[in-house]
């Protein structure tokens, strides 16, 4: 995945945050017609199984100090930062988990 966002980002001229976002929205549709053969030669080939497996992605493009967050599956990100009085750490939601039981997938 990162090979593939890194060879999208590449082709930029400009990178405003449209562009970061379809770069990464591009790699993940390259990962997943890859699987897509995969898959279907697995299937074909015998083993059934394999075409049922799930996977997880989470992505996190960093550019000029805002980060871009993506996933596909459970997977989960979240986001450390020092509180503002200095007495530790908070946690801030960044990603929705996206799996075929829920509603808004």
């Amino acid at each position: 995945m990162h090979l593939y966002i890194d060879e999208e980002i590449s082709k930029l001229w400009s990178k405003g945050d449209k562009d970061i976002m379809e770069c990464i929205t591009k790699a993940f549709s390259r990962v997943e017609e890859e699987w897509k053969e995969i898959a279907q030669k697995s299937f074909h080939g015998g083993f059934p199984k394999a075409a049922y497996v799930g996977s997880c992605a989470l992505v996190c493009v960093v550019h000029n100090n805002k980060a871009y967050v993506a996933n596909a599956g459970d997977s989960k990100a979240v986001l450390l930062r020092m509180k503002e009085d200095g007495s530790g750490f908070e946690r801030i939601k960044i990603s929705k988990t996206f799996n075929a039981n829920k509603k808004y997938e």
